[in-house]
């Protein structure tokens, strides 16, 4: 999985690159036949990223881990971008997206100050708390309460890009195959095709880190439930990849827009 997303990455480096070298070529003066034409200024290369929150829960947050400062998802992800791009943190352990839950994040004070961060990026991987017993409704008010979370961000930071992620794997370390604190599969598996839905009906990208992480067990500590370090890497390296990959085909349709607009000017010039 990494390999190909490595390759991926790769090929729409090349892919700028030669585009990049197209253009850069034909950015002067071309002379026709008739006229001289002047192509429009190329345009700069400049992501508008400067901040991202990571919205979540324990595993966003980091629990279980040694020093989540430093080997939490959203902390990994930061040191992926270096300087270049502020990541913040608004994991709260035990959070859910259910309004009726024990612990809602719409309670939670996070909240309030990821929707005051002025993030440009959202990831938003809620979702786990939800399948616990305990907390699970159904799938129709766990949509209901989703898609108004959502909707909330949407208000609050009209240009920022949300991405919708699939809870990681939950593993049993139980031998009757049940999981612990009440957390349940079968719950689970609605709050992955409702997030899947309204991902579809939204139109958001969605980051499926469920499927990434289900042949995985070793990337997770005693419970099951939290990832250690090595997964919280490999989720801040699957977040990583998306966001460059999506940056890059942003970047690509540019070229490509500036080359057609070029190509008109030169027709026409004829």
């Amino acid at each position: 999985m990494m390999k190909k997303q490595f390759h991926k990455v790769v090929s729409k480096f090349t892919l700028v690159f030669l585009i990049i070298g197209m253009l850069v070529g034909g950015c002067k003066e071309k002379e026709t036949s008739k006229v001289a034409v002047r192509l429009p200024s190329f345009p700069a290369i400049k992501s508008s990223i400067q901040k991202i929150a990571c919205v979540g829960d324990s595993i966003t947050y980091g629990s279980t881990l040694q020093d989540r400062k430093s080997e939490s998802y959203p902390s990994q992800l930061s040191k992926r971008f270096g300087n270049t791009i502020q990541v913040k943190n608004f994991g709260v352990d035990g959070a859910a997206v259910q309004k009726t839950a024990i612990l809602s994040y719409w309670n939670c004070k996070e909240m309030s100050e990821s929707l005051s961060y002025q993030s440009d990026v959202i990831f938003l991987m809620l979702g786990t708390n939800d399948s616990k017993n305990v907390n699970w409704q159904n799938a129709e008010v766990f949509k209901k309460d989703y898609i108004s979370l959502i909707e909330t961000y949407q208000q609050a930071l009209p240009k920022a890009v949300i991405y919708l992620m699939l809870p990681s794997t939950m593993y049993s370390i139980r031998e009757d195959g049940t999981l612990i604190h009440q957390f349940s599969q079968s719950n689970m598996k609605e709050i992955q095709s409702v997030i899947k839905s309204i991902a579809k009906e939204k139109q958001l990208p969605l980051i499926d880190i469920h499927s990434v992480t289900a042949e995985h067990e070793e990337y997770y500590r005693y419970d099951g439930i939290h990832p250690n370090a090595d997964g919280a890497a490999f989720i801040a390296q699957t977040v990583y990849d998306r966001l460059v990959i999506d940056q890059l085909e942003a970047f690509l349709r540019t070229f490509v827009n500036w080359e057609i607009k070029a190509m008109k000017i030169l027709i026409e010039a004829k």
